[in-house]
């Protein structure tokens, strides 16, 4: 589905704004492959919140990409000139299929958006997106070249719920990624940053500590610094989620899991900027901006922002 025009504040000045910068394409078929030297990025919407609903979370986060949509184009624009910057259109869930399969579906264009030479940036939608982002990596950056793609969500929830018999849902995401990373023999590389000892049980962090998560506190963030520095020089490629409930609720209402306590954004985009001066991070994403809960904006503004830096810190990459 065609994402809607970006729109914002007309300037004489070129490329001022973001909306001024990012050409939306009808179709994914119509995406450009960049040349030699080129960078850019590709943005897909994951207009999805079945995975939410499987979790018996509040439903609205379908709706997330158009919201993020709408404040990113009036950002003022930071980013590289040499960026190419395109939206290739929403994923929606459609009757009859299963979230895996919508899952599926994403990871196919992730990868046809890496082929084509870009960085892969989504817009949720659920947190159950990060499992079908990281297949579609997994699948053009992974197999057959001997690398470890690494894995650093912001969060409160580590989102390593066991499997059940009705499939993923938005708190299972990166016990698939661990379950297809056995599968291929490969080691799971998974940072979580910001988790709260109040929004996992017990049984959640000693499967992740079993599994060698590299988990930061809440309470720990100061760390938080020197624990990334040491996981990106664990792997080859990173790909990084923000899920916006990891912030407070005065900062971001709009979620499906509104918190008391949690991530502020200076500390967020301070670690963003570093972990893409790596030169490593080749898929980018935001989960679980539900527009229906939101005050005033605020949790598209966030996630808007921290887009916008995320664009802001880019240059050719590295891996």
């Amino acid at each position: 589905m065609p994402a809607a025009p970006y729109t914002g504040r007309v300037s004489s000045e070129a490329n001022a704004y973001l909306h001024q910068r990012i050409n939306v394409l009808p179709d994914i078929s119509l995406l450009p492959s960049l040349s030699a030297g080129q960078f850019g990025v590709a943005i897909i919407g994951y207009a999805v919140d079945e995975g939410v609903r499987l979790n018996q979370g509040r439903t609205g986060a379908a709706q997330g990409p158009a919201a993020l949509r709408a404040r990113l184009g009036r950002e003022i624009s930071r980013v590289d000139e040499q960026a190419v910057l395109v939206d290739v259109g929403d994923l929606v869930h459609e009757d009859g299929k299963t979230l895996f399969d919508t899952l599926l579906a994403l990871s196919n264009l992730v990868t046809q958006v890496r082929a084509a030479g870009y960085r892969s940036v989504v817009l949720g939608g659920g947190h159950d997106l990060a499992a079908g982002h990281y297949l579609g990596l997994h699948r053009h950056d992974a197999p057959g070249k001997a690398r470890t793609l690494g894995v650093v969500n912001f969060d409160a929830h580590l989102d390593l719920r066991p499997l059940e018999e009705n499939g993923p849902n938005s708190g299972t995401p990166f016990s698939l990624i661990a379950q297809l990373n056995a599968q291929h023999e490969q080691p799971f590389r998974y940072a979580c940053v910001g988790m709260q000892d109040t929004a996992n049980t017990r049984a959640l962090r000693h499967r992740a500590e079993g599994l060698g998560v590299a988990m930061v506190p809440l309470d720990a963030m100061d760390q938080a610094a020197q624990q990334l520095n040491d996981f990106a020089e664990q792997v080859d490629a990173l790909y990084v989620t923000i899920d916006l409930d990891g912030f407070p609720s005065s900062v971001s209402p709009g979620v499906s899991a509104p918190g008391v306590d949690g991530l502020s954004y200076r500390t967020v985009r301070s670690l963003l900027g570093q972990l893409v001066a790596t030169g490593k991070v080749i898929g980018f994403d935001l989960a679980e901006c539900n527009p229906e809960y939101d005050i005033d904006d605020r949790t598209a503004r966030l996630g808007a922002r921290l887009l916008s830096d995320f664009l802001s810190f880019l240059a050719p990459i590295n891996t």
